[in-house]
């Protein structure tokens, strides 16, 4: 069956009321359209759980009681439900929309429009629908976030190289230094993730890691004729009103570049390393980088972010206020980006390990090698998983970020359109075996 898709677009009003409509488009059948108003949002306490079930209790599944996951998965679980209920089955309408898709789950593609700022007020990954006992962002072909400003035009994928290689460009950032994982550790578990599909990619790696280096790279990669397909920015995000933290110095400069009346209050940056800076970082919008890759034609953004190596993972969840703006630091970034015409962006919402993210991304790239649309190579890739780490064994209510035994997978995928067309040529194109390393570029001297 052709592929379905199922858009729903979300209107947040106060933070916690969201007007959701919803249209479903059939190949040869009239759009069904339906709407329901909503109240949703996690507490404090929530939001603490989850951040805690899918960073620390991976590394450290022995340390509590068989009773406290289950009372966690419990009510992730009956949140799911939750919203399923208050959307899906809200009304006439909307059962009788989801009643004409739900028995094609397999080819149908669910896209989530919201404005940059509440990209992540909904945890729409969470809905669960009971009478399947599943997670509907597992179950269905893919499930993305999409472009809330359709004024930009999108990036058009480039062309690959005379053996069908993708270009790569892999930025590890580490403000921290020693306290932080080492690029080589990373890199050499990106490598083994890809496995018998290294040969498909060409892969360079930015040094250093600055936003200028970024920016020279890219523009030297176009005028090269060769520009990237992906960037793969590995690091930290903070979600914050950088005129109230020790970054305050960018603010003005951020709030120049954006161009926009609520550049004040909070936002996502990803923090590039800055070594003239006092704190050895800089502060990028997700407006700056989507205009950046979108005038240097990349069309594919990859966000993760691996926990320290010196990250002590704690034996219970931490009552903190700020859990949920780690989450929107990515979250809205991601949406910024899509919004200036970038057309595919998958952001990992939650810190995972260096392992766990290889993995996934090894399967992520994998599944772009053999020809598959951004959004269902990356929904794919929790699906896929395989139960390599310790913990119980999987449940229903832990399918959304545990996967087949292992958690801390869940990906914020953000996907503008479906952009494989030029991707596939890598797919169809055999590559001779070959040993392929990753090229350290050093920053020229001036």
């Amino acid at each position: 069956m052709p592929d379905i898709t199922l858009r729903i677009e979300q209107r947040t009003q106060d933070g916690r009321q969201h007007a959701i409509q919803l249209a479903l488009d059939r190949p040869n059948e009239p759009c069904l359209t339906a709407r329901a108003e909503i109240e949703f949002t996690l507490s404090a306490q929530e939001q603490g759980e989850l951040r805690w079930y899918l960073e620390d209790y991976l590394i450290r599944p022995e340390s509590v009681t068989a009773e406290h996951i289950q009372q966690i998965e419990g009510w992730m679980k009956d949140r799911g439900e939750e919203l399923y209920r208050k959307v899906l089955r809200a009304n006439d309408d909307t059962v009788d929309l989801w009643a004409s898709v739900r028995n094609h789950l397999a080819d149908l593609r669910v896209e989530i429009t919201t404005e940059v700022a509440d990209a992540a007020a909904i945890p729409w990954e969470l809905m669960y629908e009971p009478k399947s006992d599943s997670a509907i962002a597992l179950r269905v072909r893919s499930f993305v976030r999409v472009q809330s400003d359709p004024s930009v035009s999108f990036v058009k994928p480039p062309d690959t190289d005379e053996l069908g290689r993708v270009r790569l460009l892999y930025v590890v950032c580490r403000p921290s230094g020693t306290d932080d994982v080492e690029l080589r550790a990373v890199v050499n578990q990106l490598l083994q993730g890809l496995g018998e599909d290294l040969d498909r990619f060409d892969i360079t790696a930015l040094r250093p890691p600055t936003c200028e280096r970024l920016q020279q790279e890219l523009t030297d990669a176009k005028e090269a004729g060769r520009p990237y397909h992906i960037v793969h920015f590995d690091g930290h995000g903070v979600f914050a009103d950088l005129e109230k933290t020790t970054l305050a110095d960018w603010a003005a400069l951020l709030s120049t570049v954006m161009l926009k009346a609520n550049s004040k209050g909070k936002h996502g940056y990803l923090l590039f390393e800055h070594p003239d800076s006092d704190d050895k970082m800089r502060p990028v919008s997700g407006d700056q980088l989507g205009k950046l890759l979108h005038d240097n034609g990349v069309p594919v953004l990859v966000l993760n972010a691996c926990q320290s190596a010196m990250h002590e993972a704690t034996a219970s969840p931490e009552d903190t206020d700020n859990v949920h703006d780690e989450v929107r630091a990515i979250g809205s970034l991601s949406q910024a980006v899509v919004d200036q015409g970038i057309p595919a962006v998958l952001g990992m919402r939650y810190s995972v390990y260096v392992v766990t993210a290889a993995q996934y991304i090894g399967r992520l790239y994998a599944s772009l090698a053999k020809g598959r649309s951004f959004g269902q190579a990356a929904t794919e890739g929790p699906a896929r998983q395989p139960r390599t780490l310790g913990g119980p064994a999987a449940s229903p209510a832990a399918g959304l970020v545990r996967a087949g035994g292992v958690r801390g997978t869940t990906a914020a995928v953000v996907s503008g359109h479906h952009p494989k067309s030029k991707l596939r040529n890598c797919a169809r194109n055999p590559v001779p075996p070959r040993r392929c390393s990753i090229r350290f570029r050093m920053a020229r001297s001036m």
